[in-house]
């Protein structure tokens, strides 16, 4: 990628949380080709798509929406009970409670079966 496109002010003014952010966010993607989101990035990037989706009757509950950060998870067991803890919670003894589990993207440098959700209720 080139970094070309856009131009963050010089190192040696003070930065803004924004600003340092973005620069971080432009130097992974000139290293390593991707970035990774923050928490709050991730929370608010998860709540935003639901919000915005048309089809979903259950938006209107945006704001209350559970994010559980899965993207430690490596292997299989810990997948399933990271599942089990989102059922568990999301299920609520029948008081139904909006959350989203977030595993990691698989990435070129992984090896080894990917985690995969075959399941119309978790996807």
């Amino acid at each position: 990628m080139r970094s070309g496109s856009f131009r963050l002010p010089s190192r040696g003014r003070k930065e803004s949380g924004k600003l340092r952010r973005l620069r971080q966010v432009r130097d992974s993607i000139e290293e390593t080709g991707t970035w990774e989101l923050t928490a709050e990035e991730l929370k608010f990037g998860a709540r935003t798509a639901w919000r915005n989706a048309p089809r979903c009757p259950g938006r209107i509950q945006w704001q209350n929406l559970k994010l559980r950060d899965c993207r430690d998870v490596r292997d299989l067991r810990g997948a399933f009970d990271a599942l089990c803890d989102h059922i568990v919670y999301s299920t609520n003894k029948g008081n139904i409670r909006p959350a989203i589990t977030i595993f990691p993207s698989r990435g070129p440098e992984d090896s080894g079966d990917p985690i995969r959700i075959w399941n119309k209720v978790l996807h």
